[in-house]
């Protein structure tokens, strides 16, 4: 029988804000307007507060220390980067519908969005990096450390999405790594793991394609003592480059482990993988739409006849190891009773 289903795709805590204090931000100090800054409003505000924003471009902001939810969506924009940092077990943080459209973000700036030294849960949903001159960024458009329980949904990130010792899902959205234009300037992989846990579900992972007379195309995943899996929905795609070198689409170094369900596509010039030994495994997935504060939630399941499935929505915790199952639980120890289901 399949393992049940652990670390869940699906974002549970995106309802959290309802009963927060909410926050009008806007460019334009019209009636009802809080604030004109989204950095400042993010200072200034208490614990657990929601900022609607509303269209326009703003400057970067950093949220330490305490739980904040940020609503944009179509037309605003931010001209920094956007940073989270400290929080604790108990402090949510939400990021959703910011498109950072500067050009000088995108090939100045080492990071365009830090996650770093977060105990709580922390959502980015539809934050776009921009395209830049090759359809990337130089840099690192996500750069996430020492976190225990990130989700990133339906996202856009140009560049390469870097995590270090962390638990992350990857849900829905495009990684693509940097196109590289000479020897100097390298292109890049899609995502790079470094003493993590991660899974991908509904997302697109690419290399970055080399120039063809000058450099080589870069494999679509790279990964240094980490765990990695590739549920349904997930494709991996290896960097165009250099003719006669070609790219392996997953590279791996140290104890790392590999699992990828058969449904899951590999594809690139070279080998699928280069310094791991992958596990064909079928794993169920969660592919969630919705899920806006006070709107519906809408979930489904990709598995095989005869699998038991349990789907938990609500009451988030951190990932909780259960004896007897492969993977970690992310749903508080404290509210649940954990028993092995044979």
């Amino acid at each position: 029988m399949s393992k049940i289903l652990s670390m869940l795709a699906t974002p549970f805590w995106v309802v959290a804000g309802l009963v927060s204090q909410t926050y009008v931000v806007d460019e334009v100090n019209g009636p009802g307007v809080s604030f004109t800054s989204i950095a400042t409003a993010a200072l200034t505000v208490p614990d657990g507060a929601v900022l609607l924003v509303r269209p326009g471009n703003y400057t970067g902001f950093t949220i330490s220390a305490k739980g904040l939810t940020v609503l944009g969506g179509a037309g605003v924009g931010v001209t920094g980067p956007v940073f989270v940092d400290g929080t604790s077990p108990t402090q949510s943080v939400v990021v959703r519908g910011l498109t950072m459209n500067s050009l000088n973000l995108c090939l100045v700036q080492p990071t365009k969005v830090g996650v770093s030294n977060c105990s709580g849960p922390v959502l980015l949903e539809e934050v776009a990096t921009p395209a830049g001159l090759f359809g990337a960024c130089i840099g690192v458009p996500l750069w996430v450390q020492n976190c225990s329980q990130v989700i990133v949904r339906d996202c856009l990130l140009a560049g390469r999405t870097q995590v270090h010792a962390s638990q992350v899902v990857f849900d829905g959205g495009d990684l693509f790594g940097w196109v590289g234009n000479n020897p100097s300037n390298p292109d890049s992989a899609g995502l790079l793991l470094v003493n993590s846990k991660a899974q991908i579900v509904d997302s697109a992972v690419r290399g970055g394609n080399g120039t063809a007379s000058l450099t080589v195309g870069s494999p679509g995943i790279e990964m240094d003592n980490s765990d990695l899996r590739l549920l349904p929905g997930a494709s991996v795609e290896a960097g165009m480059g250099v003719p006669g070198t070609p790219s392996p689409t997953i590279v791996a170094t140290g104890a790392s482990q590999l699992r990828i369900d058969p449904s899951v596509p590999l594809t690139g010039p070279g080998p699928q993988t280069q310094g791991i030994q992958s596990q064909a495994v079928w794993m169920p997935a969660v592919h969630a739409a919705g899920g806006t504060a006070g709107g519906s939630l809408d979930a489904s399941v990709t598995t095989r006849i005869g699998d038991l499935v349990i789907l938990v929505v609500g009451l988030r915790g951190a990932p909780t190891f259960v004896p007897g199952l492969a993977d970690d639980f992310w749903v508080a120890p404290s509210l649940y009773s954990f028993h092995t289901i044979a």
